[in-house]
């Protein structure tokens, strides 16, 4: 049995940790509107940080669960950084626009 066989989380981790950070990210953000608008928009671009961090890491963990594997799953990995740049595009914007306009 390897490696990959004993840990199949990791490459669920790789396919569908950052698309539900994205989705997170975005339900947390709509959450976090109208308490931005009484007091101020930290809490948005803390989000931002903590949901790209947490894309990241599933990609790093997952890429690291096959190792082993001769043939790297390229698309997930691109897909996952489409992933990154989708909440980090979405951070950009809530550091451009008022949140209550």
């Amino acid at each position: 049995m390897s490696s990959v066989e004993r840990r199949p989380w990791r490459r669920i981790a790789l396919v569908g940790g950052p698309s539900s950070a994205w989705a997170a990210h975005l339900l947390v953000s709509y959450l976090l509107v109208p308490p931005a608008c009484e007091t101020t928009s930290v809490p948005l671009h803390v989000t931002t940080a903590v949901f790209a961090v947490a894309a990241l890491t599933s990609i790093v963990v997952g890429v690291r669960g096959v190792d082993g594997d001769r043939s790297r799953p390229f698309a997930a990995i691109v897909l996952g950084a489409i992933f990154v740049l989708a909440i980090l595009l979405q951070g950009a914007a809530n550091a451009m626009v008022d949140p209550c306009a």
